[in-house]
């Protein structure tokens, strides 16, 4: 069954698209790829997501989440440190007019500004593991949108994590472009 995203503005749907769908791009022990499908998390599967890059998506208060995890490690080792990279945020490539199209000039629940005046990257139909990660505030966050030299939106730690421990971003802060806006009166988005 294809998973659709679809949002809201006053209860008509503004914007809506299948999830990209994907095999997954890891090699099993036998060296064989992977035949697993992935739609969230673009890329690679849940069992390599967690083998290969330590990070869990789990069910949570907001839906879903992204977890540091290692199975082999106790719950107070650390997995990711303080200013390493855990993972690319892995959104669709949009620019400033494709972002209004879609979203008016309201939030758009899944994008980030990447470096430049004219690019964005939404998580909407190409919903990769970073576009997941919850918003926590300034307390909570232990983890900020980075880029890479030639641009790559990426997450990086902004303090020690550990095992089990929700990865949590600070929405209003580095998201770049227009405000992010959390619970928009009169918008909404679902995936299903």
């Amino acid at each position: 069954m294809v998973k659709k995203f679809k949002f809201y503005i006053d209860n008509d749907i503004c914007f809506e698209c299948p999830l990209e769908s994907n095999r997954c791009m890891a090699e099993n022990n036998d060296g064989d790829q992977c035949k697993r499908r992935t739609v969230i998390g673009t890329g690679i599967c849940w069992i390599h997501l967690l083998k290969f890059k330590h990070l869990r998506i789990l069910n949570n208060a907001h839906g879903k989440g992204l977890y540091a995890m290692d199975l082999k490690k106790e719950p107070i080792d650390i997995i990711f440190r303080e200013n390493e990279v855990i993972t690319e945020y892995n959104g669709e490539l949009i620019n400033t007019a494709t972002l209004t199209d879609r979203y008016q000039d309201k939030t758009a629940p899944y994008a980030a500004k990447r470096m430049g005046n004219d690019r964005f990257e939404d998580g909407a139909c190409k919903r990769g593991v970073g576009s997941i990660i919850n918003h926590g505030n300034s307390r909570q966050a232990n983890a900020r949108l980075s880029f890479s030299h030639d641009g790559t939106l990426k997450i990086r730690a902004t303090k020690n994590i550990t095992n089990g421990s929700e990865i949590l971003i600070n929405y209003n802060i580095g998201r770049g472009g227009r405000r992010y806006i959390i619970n928009q009166a009169g918008v909404r988005h679902t995936t299903k």
